[in-house]
């Protein structure tokens, strides 16, 4: 990862170890053989981190129905501070989902093509 790109994304030097740490799993989770058991897994994570996304989905709604009605100037001022974080939040929220959605439908294939596979040919990979 260059400098630029981790200076965009917001990564300090100390996050670089949980960064390459991130990757690293990543790389092993889409590289070993795949089982029910961890397509059930991923659905379960799948489903928590959509749920968490709805939930800052509408908590942003409220905040921003609750801004349009704002009169006062020094509240509709941090008001809106508060909009921009809820938004980036919104954001990053919005990116893991993405990846853990990514990561699932890699591991399903993998798991789809293993079935198609005959069962000489499995123990022989």
């Amino acid at each position: 990862m260059s400098a630029f790109i981790k200076k965009k994304q917001g990564v300090t030097p100390e996050m670089t170890g949980y960064v390459a740490d991130i990757s690293a799993c990543r790389a092993l989770i889409r590289g070993r053989d795949v089982a029910l058991v961890d397509l059930t897994q991923m659905t379960d994570v799948q489903d928590r981190y959509r749920a968490r996304l709805k939930t800052m989905l509408n908590h942003y709604r409220r905040w921003q129905a609750g801004y349009e009605r704002e009169q006062d100037v020094i509240e509709r001022t941090y008001a809106a501070y508060e909009g921009i974080f809820l938004r980036r939040q919104i954001q990053d929220a919005w990116t893991l989902y993405v990846t853990v959605n990514r990561d699932y439908h890699a591991m399903q294939r993998v798991y789809l093509a293993s079935l198609r596979q005959t069962p000489h040919r499995r123990a022989a990979g």
